[in-house]
């Protein structure tokens, strides 16, 4: 992970920490962007008490969860930055109040451009390049279940 990723990852946590409370954390993409993000849900459900969800974008957009509010936390992905309904669904959330957080290949995509808090993230035809995602989105999940639950930064320290 370059250190650009750490420090974006490190601004997104520090805003899920300046929180009051965080209640509910959405995961929203299409196609493999959701499955990258079905780690983060994975790792919420074991490091934190706080209920999250995986959702398609488009599911997202239409059937909008009714407990989205500023006290939720959405994390949208997209690997081109482009993909319409992630874009919206990232806009709606934020029109919410929600904390909105986005993975990207692409800096200054509409999906960049959206979020309050953009990472980046490596990508490139060589496969062992895919692992720059992952371990970005890994660490970026962990540190983000471990401060958004308040109750467990009482027990561990984590950043």
């Amino acid at each position: 992970m370059r250190d650009l990723h750490a420090s974006q990852i490190k601004a997104a946590v520090e805003a899920v920490k300046a929180r009051k409370e965080v209640n509910e954390v959405y995961f929203v993409a299409c196609g493999g962007s959701q499955a990258v993000l079905m780690a983060g849900q994975y790792m919420f459900d074991k490091e934190s008490s706080i209920p999250s969800h995986v959702y398609t974008a488009n599911e997202f957009v239409y059937d909008t969860p009714k407990r989205l509010n500023e006290n939720s936390v959405v994390i949208s992905c997209s690997h081109s930055g482009n993909t319409p309904e992630t874009v919206e669904a990232t806009k709606l959330a934020r029109s919410k109040g929600a904390l909105t957080i986005c993975l990207s290949n692409l800096e200054g995509s509409p999906l960049w451009e959206a979020a309050e808090y953009p990472v980046h993230y490596d990508w490139a035809l060589v496969s062992h390049y895919g692992c720059h995602l992952w371990s970005t989105c890994l660490m970026g999940h962990w540190h983000l279940a471990c401060v958004s639950d308040k109750q467990y930064l009482d027990r561990k320290s984590v950043v």
